[in-house]
């Protein structure tokens, strides 16, 4: 009789957090985003705040490849037999310093001050979001809004550089 009362007991308190979800008719839903949705900022906050991951990196490409382009014409012909090294020295220079700011410790921490965003809890809900134009992965949460609505759908944004 103890284990049943116990039991009994146990469930009630797993599921009295749950309850004023169910009161409003909605249980939040928590999306866990891919890492190709995180936007990482350096700096987060502060003046010196920049975008180092999920930036649109489209001008930066062209910008290296429009300097580089004797050398990366000269490597074309060597690359298209497998080697890649003198097309790899051309563009090196251009590649750090897009994931410079992403490198980490040998302990695993980030080496400079980069934080995912949404940073804060309070930011995660999916109508605060879309109010900061920030829509991860929005062909999945375009389906679960329709299920369950703006305000009962967080993101979980992760750094993933973190594992």
């Amino acid at each position: 009789m103890k284990k049943l009362i116990c039991a009994v007991l146990t469930l009630i308190l797993l599921l009295l957090p749950t309850l004023p979800a169910f009161a409003e008719g909605q249980l939040p839903v928590v999306f866990v985003a891919g890492y190709t949705s995180s936007r990482l900022y350096l700096d987060h906050g502060k003046e010196t705040e920049k975008q180092v991951w999920q930036v649109h990196l489209g001008d930066k490409v062209i910008s290296a490849f429009k300097s580089e382009l004797p050398k990366v014409i000269g490597s074309a012909a060597p690359a298209s037999v497998g080697i890649y090294k003198p097309l790899f020295d051309a563009l090196e220079p251009y590649v750090n310093e897009i994931i410079e700011p992403l490198s980490m410790n040998a302990d695993g921490t980030s080496v400079y001050d980069v934080q995912p965003y949404p940073h804060a809890v309070s930011d995660t809900r999916l109508d605060k979001c879309k109010a900061a134009r920030f829509y991860p992965d929005s062909d999945h949460m375009r389906t679960l809004t329709k299920a369950v609505g703006d305000k009962n759908a967080y993101i979980c944004t992760l750094d993933w550089r973190l594992g």
